[in-house]
């Protein structure tokens, strides 16, 4: 099974990771909260009837930086650029977001896209669940790849070191 991973391209990302760790980790820290960590859209149940909103799966939960959840929420969404201001503004409720957190967001969205080839990797030949874990793995991981070599990518890495 390990044979049909993609070793140097897992080893790319994971350099990748380290950059934008470098880069990221004293202005998350600003936003260390109390997250679910897998806030996808089937870990969401709202109840039309009674108005409540219930979150499922709380395995990963726990302390981190509240832009994981949304960036979870937002990549499980599919959201365009359009979308995710309008997330971004709702949650901070302000209108316009900072581009600063258009970036912080962005960013995250990669980190969760990295986390998720790399959880369905640790799922190949394990995993009881009927999915292609080894396919998801590698489509996420080609994402991640994809969009770490565009100009945006660098644009947000010098927007996120700006203060910080």
């Amino acid at each position: 099974i390990v044979a049909s991973f993609p070793i140097a391209d897992m080893n790319r990302a994971y350099l990748a990771m380290q950059q934008i760790q470098a880069v990221m980790g004293s202005h998350s820290k600003k936003y260390m909260r109390s997250c679910h960590n897998d806030l996808h859209n089937k870990n969401i149940f709202f109840d039309a009837d009674s108005g409540i909103l219930s979150l499922l799966d709380l395995d990963y939960a726990g302390i981190s930086d509240l832009f994981f959840d949304l960036a979870t929420f937002a990549n499980s969404l599919s959201l365009n650029s359009s979308e995710t201001k309008q997330l971004l503004s709702s949650y901070f409720e302000y209108v316009t977001p900072t581009i600063r957190d258009e970036a912080h967001l962005a960013m995250m969205r990669l980190v969760v896209r990295y986390w998720y080839s790399m959880w369905f990797f640790s799922q190949v030949g394990s995993s009881t669940i009927e999915h292609n874990h080894l396919q998801s793995a590698k489509d996420d991981l080609q994402d991640f790849l994809c969009q770490i070599d565009t100009l945006a990518f660098k644009k947000w890495l010098q927007i996120i070191t700006i203060d910080t």
